[in-house]
């Protein structure tokens, strides 16, 4: 995950924990362990930062 984008930001836009998100930074958590719910929302908010 792009560390230049704080876990907050995430956070606010998706709805994703903090602690999901800072256990996949950490690599604490697979991105293979999520949800499909979680990484579609992860999906969506990367493409749209691209943008």
């Amino acid at each position: 995950m792009d560390k230049e984008i704080s876990s907050y930001k995430i956070n606010k836009n998706t709805g994703i924990s903090y602690s999901a998100i800072d256990a996949l930074r950490r690599g604490e958590r697979q991105v293979k362990n999520l949800t499909l719910k979680t990484a579609f929302k992860l999906y969506e908010y990367a493409n749209s930062e691209e943008e």
